[in-house]
């Protein structure tokens, strides 16, 4: 270490020593810019991206812009992102939280408004008419909106992130003083109700192709046949049935992988699968099978004789009992 090195040294650790007397550090950008920093990379599915985002940023404390204080001043990155309120931005931050994560996944403003206030922001979806009430069930990126006697305004709010088995899982802002996961029963009186942007979402493409297939090629009445379909982007499947060459059955909007179809009527049937989405459809090539009025039980087959010479005809003797 030269001269100079060894006098920069000396300067740094004075100054460390200084701060450290009256309990202040200086802040290292780099490192503070690190906590709790959004590291989704959005897919252009907005509905997804805000819920992806919000997850990024479960645990981040009210106190500093890192999120890593456990303050109790409502002082954040996401109401010193947004605005000041009477030249402040201590305020409670449960609607700047949703602010932040909607710009964040690229939603504009004139889907979720950018705004602090949870009356204000209801009062916008309600004037676009993209509120729900509480009897609605919500999808992953709605916004939910609840009572609240901890609130100013006596609301709260927070993101949607799924719904199962009868609950609506959340994530919101200033709960408990971070951000945190919520669960509440679906159609719970603590709800007033939802915000539903309309979101972008990308255009799928349209289906290259489409298979069908049966598990066998004759079957007798009363059995079910089970179709089993595939596609590459298709959403949904129409299943066209023909019977002895005339059009006999449409099966819309079938979705899965495989469908039990009940046979009722003997004949000689054609079935094919359009498989489609919102940009566009394909059809499948078809498959042949035929339905009998009831199976064979028993089957016999005899000849005259065990015995038989050159030029001589064998005649086989074949029985059935519905053959």
């Amino acid at each position: 270490m030269n001269t100079k090195q060894r006098s920069l040294k000396g300067i740094f650790m004075a100054l460390v020593m200084i701060f450290s007397l009256f309990g202040v550090m200086p802040q290292v950008e780099m490192e503070a810019s690190a906590a709790y920093e959004n590291t989704w990379t959005n897919t252009g599915n907005q509905r997804r991206d805000i819920v992806e985002i919000a997850k990024t940023q479960i645990g981040y404390h009210e106190g500093s812009l890192e999120g890593t204080t456990n303050g109790s001043n409502n002082y954040t990155k996401y109401n010193v992102d947004l605005y000041k309120i009477d030249g402040s931005y201590n305020y409670m931050w449960c609607q700047s939280f949703v602010a932040w994560c909607a710009k964040q996944a690229g939603v504009p403003s004139s889907e979720i408004k950018r705004t602090a206030g949870t009356i204000d922001a209801m009062d916008f979806f309600k004037s676009k008419g993209t509120w729900k009430g509480r009897d609605y069930t919500p999808q992953s990126g709605d916004i939910i909106y609840f009572y609240s006697s901890s609130s100013n305004s006596g609301y709260h709010v927070g993101i949607v992130s799924d719904v199962s088995n009868g609950q609506i899982n959340t994530i919101e802002g200033n709960y408990s003083n971070k951000v945190a996961t919520h669960s509440v029963a679906l159609f719970s009186s603590s709800i007033v109700g939802y915000g539903c942007p309309n979101y972008s979402e990308p255009v799928p493409n349209p289906p290259t192709w489409a298979n069908i297939s049966i598990s066998k090629l004759k079957y007798a009445i009363g059995e079910n046949v089970t179709f089993s379909f595939s596609s590459d982007t298709a959403t949904a499947y129409n299943i066209g049935i023909h019977k002895n060459g005339e059009p006999y059955d449409i099966l819309w909007g079938v979705t899965g992988n495989d469908y039990s179809y009940y046979l009722k009527e003997a004949g000689s049937y054609y079935a094919y699968v359009n498989a489609y989405n919102s940009s566009g459809n394909k059809d499948s090539q078809g498959i042949w099978f035929d339905v009998y009025g009831t199976a064979p039980n028993e089957s016999v087959i005899s000849i005259d004789k065990t015995k038989y010479t050159i030029g001589e005809d064998i005649i086989f003797n074949i029985s059935s009992d519905t053959a």
